[in-house]
């Protein structure tokens, strides 16, 4: 391909230019946020949000970012920031993305996008309207496992239609926000199983178009949640059906006792064989005894996911997750938990 000298003085302008970042929320994914832009030379790490100041200013001193601050205005105003991880409970993500957007910042924001359509179709304007990058953290996209598996599936290893399982079973999540359906991050089908709505859809090349759920909140007598106002069901049996035929099963529980956890593990079932998904790998088994293993692939999503947001703000293209796939697999969440209330399939209008 030949490259003309005006996309070669672009590069060399992109290359040179330095981007500014505000983390807000210091918490875990906060941090683990911070750690990647860290690894970036051409990032200047320049403030922290978090309303608990013993964590911010930790955050800041560990990683020398310049400033830290319990309110998340004046650390997204501060001079240099172009860019703001927003890393805090749900439930706060469309207050900031909107305030960040409307003051011309791009938005790296954790998943969910947010808790509710509406909120979500905010967030999703506000950044259009100020032409303004907004991503969304399914860092899945970002993996070259997830990348093979579903070149895999496209070029019928295993047959269409396919069904990919996933079974999780862990204790009670010790953030007790992740718990909180009106403040919090609503659960795992919102919270945990949105990773997995978005996945299919890069797998199958398709868009959901059914759902349907049974569930419960097995951790309703648990002293530690007591004080939060609306449980989210934290326990779910999930089928999502697509357009093309394709199925993905979701069984999930956030409600097991402390110390307590179930078998966890994912398959993708064909009719011409299987793909077990491993951490790091994947066996494909095929009839005759025929076994292939694929990989190993040891990457760091996250941080693939950093510098692919970097290069969409210097350069201008979109995101591998938009605002607009936050905002699907939201659709796909709220769906199961109408379908689980309501005791009926739910339709997903795309």
């Amino acid at each position: 391909m030949n490259i003309s000298l005006k996309d070669h003085l672009k590069v060399g302008c992109y290359l040179n230019q330095r981007l500014g970042v505000c983390v807000v929320g210091a918490g875990e994914r906060g941090t683990q946020h911070a750690h990647a832009w860290s690894k970036i030379g051409s990032v200047d790490l320049i403030s922290v949000a978090d309303v608990n100041p013993l964590r911010a200013r930790r955050l800041a001193k560990d990683l020398k970012f310049k400033f830290w601050s319990t309110d998340f205005e004046s650390a997204i105003l501060r001079e240099g920031v172009n860019v703001v991880s927003i890393c805090t409970p749900a439930f706060y993500h469309p207050e900031i993305a909107i305030f960040a957007a409307s003051h011309g910042k791009h938005i790296l924001c954790e998943k969910p996008i947010a808790l509710t359509i509406e909120d979500a179709e905010r967030m999703i304007h506000t950044a259009r309207t100020n032409k303004v990058k907004l991503c969304i953290g399914f860092q899945r996209r970002y993996s070259r496992y997830f990348e093979v598996l579903a070149d895999l599936i496209s070029d019928g290893e295993i047959g269409r239609p396919v069904m990919y399982r996933l079974e999780s079973a862990v204790e009670i999540r010790p953030k007790k926000a992740m718990h909180d359906m009106k403040r919090g991050n609503a659960g795992p089908i919102v919270d945990g199983c949105c990773h997995f709505f978005d996945l299919w859809r890069l797998i199958f090349h398709s868009e959901p178009k059914e759902v349907i759920a049974k569930g419960f909140v097995f951790a309703r007598d648990r002293e530690e949640l007591q004080d939060i106002e609306e449980l989210a069901p934290d326990t779910a049996a999930i089928i999502v059906e697509f357009v093309s035929g394709d199925l993905g099963v979701i069984t999930i529980s956030w409600g097991l006792p402390p110390g307590v956890r179930g078998r966890s593990g994912s398959d993708v079932l064909g009719p011409e064989g299987v793909i077990l998904l491993e951490k790091e790998s994947m066996t494909i088994i095929k009839e005759g005894g025929n076994v292939r293993r694929v990989g190993p692939f040891v990457e760091d999503a996250l941080l693939n996911e950093v510098q692919d947001f970097i290069d969409c703000v210097l350069t201008g293209r979109e995101p591998k997750a938009t605002g607009e796939d936050g905002l699907v697999a939201l659709k796909v969440s709220l769906a199961a938990l109408e379908s689980m209330f309501s005791g009926k399939p739910v339709k997903v209008t795309t």
